[in-house]
């Protein structure tokens, strides 16, 4: 309505003087978007997307050190086991999520509650398994690695497969609500939740100082059904909405093979390339 405006006063003058002088863009423009860095005329409200996501951030990094800062009161401080770190740290999230969804949602809530799948996966998930295999003990790793492996790979995939049938035959008795669900969707469900990460028991096993074979065991199987639960999700929810036969079940087990050990493949090509190029750089 603005620009509208302006072009209006512009053509009246244009009119009186009896030669065209438009109008600058760029007055336009400062004058469509005036106000100052805090309030926004043309939309009438505070604040601009700067100080959103700014604001965001910030207290995103204030939750994040005041989870720091409880989790170790409680468990260095106070010294308490009922209540380990990882739960004071749910804790806290559910408590600022639950603040930032009461009332009216605004742009500072809702980049703070919106949370991208795509920057999980390619961002937030590969540093946390490369962390957690950079720490671990070889020798206690490849000692177990039948075990870990069989635990990680059969296992989740079992687990998976039960999960999902069972709800699927739940729904098809009609004892849950959505009906009817199809097996591609259960499926997806149950690759889902298989992929369990047992923080809370790793942190309780260091603490105790348990056997290394059973604390690798456990830590083995967390580390590796991560990448596991995520192939096998990705793989089976191309599947939903697209129903098949058995050529549609071994494509669907092609696929997750090729991605699984593709993934192995490109990792172990590209560690063995860098551990060779900083074996002979020297940084000092």
């Amino acid at each position: 309505m603005l620009r509208v405006t302006l072009m209006a006063m512009g053509m009246v003058g244009a009119m009186g003087s009896g030669s065209p002088t438009p109008m600058p863009v760029s007055i336009l423009d400062e004058e469509e978007e005036g106000g100052t860095p805090i309030y926004d005329l043309t939309h009438h409200r505070w604040g601009n997307p700067e100080i959103f996501i700014s604001s965001a951030m910030l207290i995103f990094m204030l939750l994040l050190f005041l989870s720091f800062v409880a989790s170790y009161y409680v468990s260095h401080v106070l010294k308490c086991t009922l209540f380990p770190e990882a739960a004071v740290v749910l804790t806290i999230g559910v408590i600022a999520g639950g603040l930032a969804n009461i009332g009216e949602a605004d742009e500072i809530s809702q980049d703070i509650t919106y949370f991208s799948p795509t920057v999980f996966f390619v961002g937030l998930l590969p540093p946390i398994i490369f962390n957690s295999g950079y720490h671990l003990q070889k020798r206690h790793f490849f000692a177990n690695f039948g075990a870990i492996g069989a635990f990680a790979i059969v296992g989740t995939a079992f687990s998976a497969l039960i999960i999902g049938t069972g709800l699927w035959l739940v729904s098809k008795w009609q004892w849950v609500s959505p009906h009817g669900l199809d097996f591609s969707e259960c499926l997806t469900f149950g690759a889902l939740i298989s992929a369990t990460d047992p923080v809370s028991v790793l942190a309780v096993f260091a603490e105790l100082q348990v056997d290394p074979n059973l604390f690798y065991l456990v830590f083995g199987e967390s580390v590796i059904n991560d990448a596991v639960g995520v192939v096998l999700f990705n793989t089976v929810a191309k599947f939903v909405g697209n129903p098949g036969g058995v050529d549609t079940c071994l494509i669907a087990v092609a696929d997750f093979f090729v991605i699984f050990l593709g993934s192995l493949v490109i990792g172990y090509v590209v560690g063995i390339l860098f551990a060779f190029v900083f074996k002979h750089l020297h940084f000092h």
